[in-house]
């Protein structure tokens, strides 16, 4: 060729340096110029003329057979990865031979210092944007075939040395002919400079950088001098980040820096003067990162500032802000190292990270201080209310005199009003129509309590007692508990406010924007350490995350793994049938790349790491396609060749280092997104994969040491808000994210507060005891032990509501005692309706679970319930099971309690699985005493089927009757009798409680006589009686109460129903639709209208009705 001849005959170093690329000028005479630079000896000036002879035929040769090709200065657009030519006055010159082929061939010859270049690698791309490596051999010539026609750029070298650094060109070829295409590069010496950069404390993304290179003697260089906007791949393909410059070595140069960040370039020199880099030299700069760190440091300067007037401002207000004043110590802590880092010009990166954490802060305590301002003013009208219903509660303990009352509850109210207007800063903020509606606020409050008392005195319950009075005659048995006891209720409600007081002073809850770490135990034994897996939450990486990663100190190496996003949309197909739904793109540091290699064919991933557009596939896929090795397949319209296989089953279960499922993910037909099988996934190199659409999801960084691994990790994620992962060499993972941090001091109040808890349990069980003989006469009045519950947790609310709202009025007071005496707490006051919420809720809470246990205590200390667990106690006699039942029946209701049995009996055969058969009733003598029998079969399916005789025997003994079960049981499961037994006994039992606890709701009609009404409650005791009469309610239950008193009776629980309606149908339907909660109908009276219209109601609602005769109760249905 010749340029080999005109390079090998210029043997002077200065010579060949300027002729750069041959015939680089298009002017002849530049040529001639060039050659006349030749030293000259004494023989040489022969040489000389034949040179320029040369060189005129070569111009005529080159003007009729040669087409020059314009070239384009090539820049780099580094944040992007795109290039752009722009044309300029320097000529490249490719030579084509017609050889008669079907393709174009294009030959690379690239020279530097005079002699080939071998072993560089240089990127071919196509029209189509296919990418192709060619690496020159040792002669310095690199050969690729493409597609006749086709459009090609030329971009290289590829940085993959750093001990041989060049300057990248870009050269746009056009549309190559058919033939052999020629293009001869001479490659220049260069340099690198990497400009290190910080992000900023504003947002969480790197910075992106535009930079232009400044030089004094290139007027023409023949270089990249303009950086841009990254491209999709060219300089990821040169491996080169964004933050890298190549220079020409041995030249004065500067670098501009254009970024959002400033309004104006920042020049980047070495102290004023140029750089003057040696060969292969890199050099890191920090003063662009240092003019960011700057600008970061005026940001929180001013920040700081904002947080100074914010706290001031609500210090004026009455707000204490203790601990945002502490986290402003804090600040100003951190920002003395920021300005240490500075001054001594360490670690730029460290001082970004304190800058950060200081921004943070102060945004912190911006947002926790607007909380407790506005806190402050949605509270005003709550903490008015609050007041007052504090001072009524206080009044009711100190007198029950309704003037009195209503006096002191002023009282107190005036005094919690001007204690709060001065000490809560809700009442500065509040203006007159605020205390408008606070005023008319407390008036509503208390008419309405008022008018609910006062109202609602006709308002009943189910059971027929007075609401509103059985809730003021509760809250007045609680009160008048509590006044009797003094001394001892004084020292609980101080043992609560005390308590109180401590929540209130000595806990806090802040949320804040920080990095949170997790430590957790790593799922899968990788043998990894000192490595970070980093990556974003929300979305893949970029290229300026990649060059943000890799400039950190403590990065020593990094690894990348690519792979596609879900898509419900196969990415290619095998064969035109099998479809391929995931792409993994990995490189060589790749952490799995060891366990990866266990499970392919062949086990050397060489090929696939460093051949474009090669990959592995499924081997099962393979089998089943008809796919070989080295056959091609077509994903996302572009051609792969298929270099290797692996095993689906092991790679759909295989895990990354970090636990989670290595495959990529897809979105079904039903739009769930799944991970991909085995089958659907091809493995290649991240250049692939990234040219087939896949995207960075996450890089692996290697560290020398843990701790340099927790450093790095803590920095981006703070900084650029990554989701870091280290991985430590003992199988334990630390995870660190960006979150909101929510910060809880004063945990050790914990212990004081079970403590309380439980000095008022030992008082209140303490306290039962003393009052064993009030619960006695309540429970003899008619209350059952759900209303003893009752009060007492109805005690047990009054006691927390008022200590909790003194206790929180008193902690308002003591920020305020705080502030005045300069005494400094980490604690910010509780303004906000969720602090009061809070306090009066955990203070209701511990009030509630002290007499919990002992009002339960209380309701079964005179009145135990039989409906708790039971110990079967059988005796097994002649194939029996004998079980005497615990109940005693009066003898003039044996009658009903039978009847009542067989009824309920009847309804359990309506079970699915439980099925009652051949039941019956007998009455008989035994000894002398009348016995009643119930016998019925009782049969149980499902997984354990029996089935079993009963005999249900109510027998008298002594002046009662009571109740003994025989059971003959047939099982195929022996070892279950027992269990079958009490079952038997258990639905027996359940029945005998139903009929204690309902049978005694009876109606009777009332003419003018009470004999029957009294003659009924002496005999039967009855939980409800319903009065049918023409008078009043008043008017009965004045007469009845007279009546009792007079014979020594308690009066039962009574309703009284006065019948208005002067057509019989017309009562007959009222009566018929009380009739539903009503067990016993009593028809005796000296009233036969009504005695007629009740047995008319009872015949209509299929009762039975119930009268005496000579003292005994005789009880039928009537039909018509």
């Amino acid at each position: 060729m010749f340029l080999d001849f005109l390079v090998e005959f210029c043997k002077c170093k200065k010579a060949a340096e300027d002729l750069n690329t041959v015939f680089i000028s298009s002017r002849f005479d530049s040529a001639i110029q060039m050659v006349m630079k030749i030293p000259l000896c004494s023989l040489q000036v022969l040489v000389r003329s034949l040179i320029i002879i040369m060189l005129s035929v070569s111009v005529i040769l080159l003007i009729t057979e040669i087409e020059l090709l314009d070239t384009y200065f090539y820049k780099f657009l580094f944040t992007h990865f795109s290039y752009e030519g722009e044309k300029g006055s320097i000529k490249s010159f490719m030579k084509v031979f017609d050889e008669h082929v079907s393709e174009s061939r294009l030959r690379i010859i690239a020279y530097t210092d005079g002699q080939k270049a071998s072993s560089v690698t240089f990127v071919v791309i196509t029209g189509g944007n296919d990418v192709y490596y060619v690496e020159t051999d040792s002669m310095g010539e690199a050969e690729i075939d493409l597609p006749e026609g086709c459009s090609v750029k030329i971009l290289g070298p590829s940085l993959t040395d750093l001990s041989r650094i060049f300057l990248p060109v870009f050269i746009d070829l056009g549309k190559l002919e058919r033939g052999e295409n020629i293009l001869f590069l001479t490659l220049t010496p260069g340099a690198i400079i990497r400009v290190i950069t910080i992000p900023a404390v504003e947002n969480n993304a790197p910075v992106r950088l535009k930079m232009e290179v400044k030089n004094l003697t290139y007027c023409n260089p023949q270089w990249i001098s303009v950086y841009g906007d990254l491209s999709p791949f060219p300089l990821y393909m040169l491996n080169m980040p964004g933050d890298t410059v190549i220079v020409p070595s041995n030249v004065p140069v500067k670098i501009e820096v254009k970024s959002d960040l400033f309004d104006w370039p920042i020049l980047i020199d070495e102290n004023g003067e140029f750089f003057i880099l040696e060969r292969n030299e890199i050099r890191y700069v920090k003063k662009f990162a240092y003019h960011i760190l700057l600008r970061n440091l005026r940001v929180v300067q001013s920040e700081y500032e904002e947080s100074v007037s914010k706290i001031r401002r609500a210090e004026e207000y009455g707000v204490y802000v203790g601990m945002e004043k502490e986290s402003l110590m804090y600040v100003n802590e951190v920002m003395e190292k920021v300005f240490l880092y500075m001054m001594k010009d360490e670690d730029v990166f460290q001082a970004a990270y304190y800058l950060k954490e200081s921004y943070e802060k102060c945004l912190n305590i911006q947002r926790n201080v607007d909380v407790l301002l506005k806190g402050s003013i949605s509270s005003f009208l709550p903490i008015v209310s609050l007041s007052f219903m504090t001072s009524i509660g206080i009044a009711s303990l100190c007198f029950e005199e309704r003037l009195k009352h209503f006096i002191s509850s002023l009282f107190f109210f005036i005094i919690f009003f001007i204690l709060l207007f001065y000490l809560y800063p809700g009442f500065r903020f509040a203006g007159i129509i605020d205390y408008m509606i606070a005023g008319y606020s407390v008036i509503m409050i208390y008419l309405l309590l008022f008018l609910i008392s006062e109202s609602s005195k006709d308002l009943k319950t189910v059971g027929g007692i007075n609401l509103v009075s059985a809730i003021i005659a509760s809250l007045s048995l609680a009160l008048r508990n509590m006044k009797r006891r003094k001394l001892r209720t004084f020292f609980t409600f101080m043992s609560l406010i005390i308590m109180i007081l401590g929540i209130t002073l000595l806990t806090s809850v802040t949320f804040s924007s920080s990095i949170r770490e997790i430590k957790a135990v790593s799922s899968v034994p990788y043998e990894v350490s000192n490595m970070v897996i980093i990556s974003r939450i929300d979305r893949p990486l970029d290229y300026g995350d990649i060059t943000w990663v890799s400039l950190q100190p403590e990065c020593k190496l990094i690894s990348l793994k690519a792979q596609n996003m879900p898509q419900n949309k196969p990415l290619g197909y095998v064969k035109s049938t099998f479809q391929i739904n995931g792409i993994i793109g990995i490189m060589s540091a790749d952490p799995n790349l060891k366990m990866l290699s266990a499970i392919t064919t062949p086990e050397d991933l060489d090929c696939t790491l460093h051949t474009y557009a090669s990959a592995l596939m499924s081997e099962e896929m393979a089998k089943i396609a008809g796919v070989a090795y080295g056959d091609e397949i077509v994903i996302s319209n572009k051609r792969v060749k298929i270099v290797g296989f692996f095993n689906p089953d092991k790679i759909s279960q295989f895990r990354d280092v970090d636990g989670d499922f290595w495959c990529p993910k897809k979105i079904t037909q039903r739009g769930e997104i799944v991970y991909c099988s085995g089958n659907e996934v091809i493995i290649t190199n991240l250049e692939t994969a990234v040219a087939l659409g896949a995207v960075i999801t996450r890089s692996y960084v290697y560290s020398e040491d843990f701790q340099s691994a927790i450093n790095l990790a803590k920095r981006v994620s703070l900084l650029t808000s990554y989701l870091a992962v280290v991985f430590s060499g003992e199988n334990m993972k630390y995870i660190y994210f960006p979150s909101t941090v929510i910060s809880v001091s004063g945990f050790t109040l914990i212990v004081p507060l079970v403590l309380v808890s439980l000095n008022i349990f030992a008082v209140m069980i303490s306290s039962i005891y003393e009052r064993r003989k009030e619960i006695s006469i309540l429970s003899v009045i008619g209350l059952n032990p759900l209303h003893i519950i009752c009060i007492f947790i109805l005690e047990s609310l009054i006691l927390g509501f008022l200590s909790g709202s003194i206790g929180y009025i008193l902690g308002i007071i003591s920020f305020k005692i705080l502030g005045i005496f300069g005494i400094h707490l980490p604690i910010n006051m509780k303004t906000s309706l969720l602090d009061a919420g809070t306090i009066l809720g955990t203070t209701l809470l511990v009030t509630s679970f002290s007499y919990l246990i002992p009002s339960l205590k209380a309701s079964t200390l005179v009145t135990p319930s039989l409906s708790r667990k039971w110990k079967l106690e059988t005796v097994v006699h002649m194939g029996k099971w004998l079980q005497e039942i615990p109940a005693r029946i009066p003898p003039e209701k044996v009658q009903s309690f039978v009847n009542y049995v067989c009824e309920k009996l009847l309804k359990e055969s309506d079970n699915i699985e439980v099925r009652i058969d051949n039941l019956k009733r007998e009455a008989y003598f035994e000894n002398g005493n009348p016995v009643y029998a119930i016998l019925f079969k009782y049969s149980k399916g499902g997984d354990r089927p029996f089935y079993a005789n009963i005999i249900l025997k109510i027998k008298r003994s002594m002046n009662y009757y009571k109740v003994l079960v025989e059971c003959e049981l047939h099982s195929i499961y022996p070892k279950f009798e027992e269990s079958h037994i009490h079952e038997v006994i258990s639905l027996i039992r359940k029945i005998m409680l139903e009929w204690v606890s309902f049978r005694d709701r009876i109606i009777v009609p009332l003419g003018n006589s009470y004999a029957t009404i009294t003659n009924i409650i002496r005999n039967f005791s009855p939980q409800l009686l319903y009065i049918v009469t023409w008078k009043s309610p008043e008017k009965v239950l004045k007469e009845l109460k007279d009546i009792m008193r007079s014979q020594n009776l308690l009066v039962p629980n009574v309703k009284v129903e006065t019948i208005k309606e002067k057509n019989i149908n017309a009562i007959v339907d009222r009566l018929s639709a009380i009739l539903n909660n009503i067990d016993t109908i009593y028809i005796d009276s000296d009233d036969y209208l009504l005695s007629i219209a009740l047995t008319l109601a009872g015949i209509k609602v299929g009762k039975k009705v119930s009268y005496f005769i000579e003292n005994k109760i005789v009880e039928e249905k009537l039909e018509v």
